[in-house]
């Protein structure tokens, strides 16, 4: 079995600190481009909350749950460092205003990576030096952002009842049940151990979820485990963890999953590309877009991956993904030819090579034709998110406003036929009284409904 990303220990995730600090890089320069699109997770956090029986306070994590560590920062300006390395031929280092598009999700931690980021791709030039001290190390770069009760392309705080539904819903997939039953004393174990109340399958699966994300944060940062929990089971609820991940955001061509998670940003994407191919301009060009980049979450790495077919758990070039590890990136770059090509840089796993992995779609080659890449990738494209987020328990496709006209229209039709039927009797008694004294018997419509998945439900 491969095991996850998450199973990393803390000496070696303080040594790849060490290690992108001093190198010096071997970095691919990519030249010949028209955009360049990277969609990336913040950088290292701290948990988001603690659990029952958790041993280290909340006060260990000094700016506070939730909250990029220092670490993070790290992490991301590291990342800004190696892209302006990978772009130098294409982005300008003086860096103008319509060059590059910088947004992030309205969260600190994405925010404050985008910050990080940015301080690394756009370092100060002896031209833009603003004052003898700060300005010779850093200056500013404009980051866009909007509010979360907005937002529905990089975060999924936006009401979306048939994405959550879904979601919900993951715990009864084959797979979700068949790890649960394989698994089961584990998860009996975590729940003890952590002093959590697990009362079905899905509170199960959300505790052990959980509690490795707590644990996992901690190890980043070179605490031992909790007495109660053993490096067997915590491997095994990293495993569990990225594997209900992928189930929840539409992996292995899940695509009622996987256009929720990422069809609109697709769309997005897909358009942004679209302009670039219909510009017919240069890279020589300085008063345009070049790159779009976004600050966002694990959710929206994995949505967009979906969308394209490439989250498909086990790849020979990136291994068992799961969650997608802090500041890990989908690069998306359409060359001069208008081909794209998609890479991924799952960044803690990458010591032995630093360059993203590229990804190949089973329908198109590395170097994908972009009206191909639109073609293949046309089903999990979101035009109206709003209509297919509120889609209820109708079911994929089907507009409740549509739904709430036809009951309408059926109970007219039922209210107008008893009325016409009621007539009608009325009119016969009239003409024949004998009718009136004869019994009739009931008579109704028996409509079976049977589940797609006939599974036993109590696994």
């Amino acid at each position: 079995m491969n095991l996850p990303s998450a199973a990393i220990t803390p000496t070696f995730s303080l040594f790849f600190t060490v290690f992108l600090a001093c190198k010096a890089y071997a970095v691919e320069v990519v030249d010949d481009l028209k955009l360049v699109q990277l969609i990336f997770r913040h950088g290292d956090r701290a948990p988001l909350h603690a659990y029952k029986n958790d041993p280290y306070p909340e006060s260990m994590w000094e700016n506070g749950m939730g909250r990029l560590t220092k670490i993070g920062m790290e992490q991301q300006f590291e990342a800004g460092k190696f892209y302006r390395q990978r772009y130098s031929k294409f982005l300008d280092p003086s860096y103008g205003p319509n060059q590059v598009y910088i947004r992030s999700s309205d969260t600190d931690r994405t925010l404050e990576s985008a910050e990080a980021f940015a301080a690394g791709l756009f370092p100060p030039t002896p031209e833009t030096e603003w004052n003898g001290d700060l300005g010779k190390s850093w200056r500013p770069v404009s980051i866009h952002t909007i509010p979360l009760d907005e937002e529905n392309l990089l975060s999924k705080k936006t009401a979306c009842p048939a994405f959550f539904r879904l979601a919900k819903e993951a715990v009864d997939l084959p797979e979700a049940r068949r790890l649960y039953k394989k698994y089961r004393a584990v998860f009996e174990y975590v729940v003890k151990g952590s002093g959590l109340s697990a009362p079905d399958r899905a509170a199960a699966w959300n505790v052990t979820f959980h509690v490795h994300d707590v644990i996992y944060c901690q190890r980043a940062h070179g605490k031992p485990l909790p007495v109660w929990m053993n490096e067997s089971v915590y491997t095994d609820i990293a495993f569990l963890s990225d594997s209900f991940f992928q189930l929840q955001f539409g992996a292995n061509k899940d695509k009622p999953r996987a256009r929720l998670a990422g069809g609109n940003f697709l769309a997005l994407l897909l358009k942004q590309m679209q302009d670039a191919v219909r510009s017919n301009v240069t890279a020589a060009d300085k008063d345009r877009t070049k790159a779009f980049i976004y600050s966002a979450h694990d959710s929206t790495v994995a949505g967009i991956l979906a969308t394209l077919e490439l989250y498909n758990g086990y790849n020979k070039s990136t291994g068992f993904i799961g969650i997608p590890q802090y500041t890990s990136t989908v690069l998306i770059e359409l060359f001069k030819n208008n081909t794209v090509r998609i890479s991924f840089k799952n960044t803690l796993k990458e010591i032995a090579s630093l360059e993203p992995q590229v990804l190949q779609h089973a329908n198109c080659g590395i170097f994908c034709p972009f009206d191909k890449l639109v073609e293949i990738t046309k089903d999990y494209v979101v035009k109206d998110w709003d209509k297919e987020c509120h889609t209820g328990e109708f079911g994929e496709g089907i507009d409740v406003d549509d739904v709430e006209i036809a009951l309408i229209t059926v109970i007219l039709v039922i209210i107008l036929t008893t009325f016409a039927l009621g007539c009608y009797k009325r009119r016969s008694q009239k003409k024949s009284p004998l009718l009136g004294n004869v019994s009739r018997p009931e008579s109704g419509l028996s409509v079976t409904y049977s589940r797609l998945d006939q599974e036993d439900a109590s696994v």
